[in-house]
């Protein structure tokens, strides 16, 4: 007869709990959102690192024109802007020194000849723009001139 009971209770337990099925769905929707913040976060930043290689890639570019110009302005303040590529980018340039090259003496007169200054020493100031993101760079740049004799 106890087997009977025991039997009898088995068959009215098929199945599970409502407790049961709400600790399960906790414990599913918790993972999901803890694996969903992952895959979020890993987008966000492969999203951020495709536009710094979008931003720099026309570097070489925009260091080419930035010197190119540098160099024509023959002595003046130089600064500008511009665009390659989707990405804008301007300059400032600040003279830091100015040199002249080293004086020549001539053996035959027993003369030195002097030159003036025409070496300008430059830091420039950078910033890159794409989207959102901006970026800037410091570096320094050497222009010259046409070699003249010191009066």
């Amino acid at each position: 007869m106890q087997m009977w009971r025991t039997k009898r209770r088995m068959q009215a337990q098929q199945g599970f709990t409502l407790l049961e099925i709400l600790l399960a769905m906790v414990l599913l929707f918790s993972a999901l959102a803890i694996v969903s913040d992952g895959f979020q976060a890993s987008r966000l930043n492969s999203q951020q690192a495709a536009d710094n290689i979008t931003m720099l890639a026309p570097l070489p570019l925009i260091l080419d024109a930035v010197r190119q110009q540098i160099r024509e302005t023959k002595g003046r303040a130089p600064a500008g802007d511009g665009s390659i590529n989707q990405v804008k980018y301007s300059y400032s340039a600040e003279l830091l020194q100015q040199a002249a090259p080293p004086a020549k003496y001539q053996v035959e007169t027993g003369t030195e000849l002097r030159y003036q200054p025409r070496f300008m020493l430059y830091q420039v100031r950078l910033t890159l723009n794409y989207r959102e993101r901006s970026r800037v760079l410091e570096f320094r740049e050497v222009a010259w001139s046409e070699s003249r004799l010191a009066e």
